[in-house]
């Protein structure tokens, strides 16, 4: 905290995940701040700094839907809502409100509070493909930022190898937190056999075990690391078979590359449904994965030329955009360093009036 304190810095970038990050950034006297989101806005910072959250036609984060939902959808869309404004804020920023209160200040702020006055949120999403919603002018989307493949290279050794004897290239990887060496026996198994349905066309797998080198088809390639952006640059990849992570769908789109996605967890299940909308990657229900719908998926895309008229379409519209998400992080974070709290653009939400019933006094927060 010293230190923190002492480099004195202009503007502090929070990550999403909690508000201990906000309470430090009042601990250190730092005086200003922008929340910063990897992905899509989550539902409850929306909730907090006043995005309406509304059920008919934006789903929760983890729900498997686009802005055009049944009415099943929309009503699972309001019960998920209402779950969540109601069950995250009765833990966490409680909790970590009693810790800045034990450790730097008997009368440190309520956590919800401070959150409440954030001048600016930060999203890695792109306005040009993701979802509508409703939204505000303190939100500000920077997907794409550094996705220029600028040092993407001419493939090599065994890689070119693999490439010059395919009719076509599938790129196949679950990004680092799931492995694809983890999925479950059925599923392993259902991907080999619809490989073995595409002899001409070969598949890059980023796969860290061995229990497949003995029973794997002949065109399909496993290696703990592969060059994927190499890879994915190159004119006979097909398409990236993936989690559908937004980095990976951001990778996916600055280069022009169709998807299939298979999302496990997390903010992947909405991504998904966005690219399968937008009409650029066709979508792999996890619950229901077997020979038949891998090999529909991989047919569809082989066959059906929209998806990758649609993705170049979608890759150049990102690279043409009137301002580039690396202009929009740098003007809009010098703006905020120089007007410090943008108090313009902070309003008093439902939400945080409806939790200020939870806030717990600082002598009773412990106990209780």
């Amino acid at each position: 905290m010293e230190w923190l304190k002492d480099e004195k810095f202009d503007i502090a970038f929070p990550h999403m995940y909690s508000l201990c990050a906000v309470g430090l950034v009042k601990a250190a006297n730092i005086p200003t701040w922008i929340w910063l989101n990897s992905g899509v806005i989550l539902d409850y910072i929306a909730a907090i700094i006043g995005v309406p959250l509304t059920p008919s036609y934006v789903p929760p984060m983890h729900m498997q839907s686009t802005d055009e939902m049944s009415f099943y959808e929309r009503a699972k869309s309001f019960v998920g809502h209402t779950i969540n404004q109601f069950y995250w804020p009765m833990n966490m920023p409680v909790t970590e409100t009693q810790i800045f209160r034990e450790e730097v200040d008997p009368n440190f702020p309520n956590l919800l509070d401070l959150a409440r006055e954030c001048p600016l949120v930060m999203t890695g999403s792109n306005i040009l493909y993701e979802l509508p919603r409703p939204t505000l002018a303190k939100v500000v989307h920077i997907g794409g930022i550094g996705m220029q493949f600028k040092h993407a290279k001419p493939l090599t050794g065994e890689f070119a190898e693999i490439v010059d004897k395919a009719k076509g290239i599938f790129v196949f990887s679950f990004g680092s937190v799931a492995g694809a060496h983890e999925m479950p026996q059925h599923m392993k198994h259902a991907f080999l056999d619809a490989f073995r349905e595409f002899p001409d066309y070969h598949i890059i797998m980023r796969y860290e075990a061995d229990d497949l080198d003995e029973v794997k088809p002949t065109n399909l390639h496993l290696y703990k690391w592969m060059p994927q952006q190499d890879l994915l640059a190159h004119n006979k990849t097909v398409a990236i078979i993936t989690h559908g992570g937004y980095n990976t769908i951001q990778e996916s789109l600055a280069v022009g590359v169709p998807m299939i996605t298979m999302p496990l967890f997390a903010d992947q299940c909405k991504n998904s449904m966005m690219a399968k909308k937008r009409g650029f990657a066709v979508y792999l229900n996890k619950g229901n994965i077997n020979k038949e719908t891998v090999v529909e998926a991989m047919r569809e895309v082989i066959d059906n030329p929209e998806y990758l008229q649609n993705v170049k379409r979608m890759s150049a519209m990102v690279k043409n955009a009137p301002l580039s998400p690396e202009q929009l992080l740098i003007r809009w974070t010098e703006f905020v360093a120089e007007f410090k709290t943008l108090d313009n653009l902070v309003g008093q939400t439902d939400f945080t009036r409806q939790m200020q019933v939870i806030q717990i006094p600082a002598d009773k927060a412990k106990d209780e």
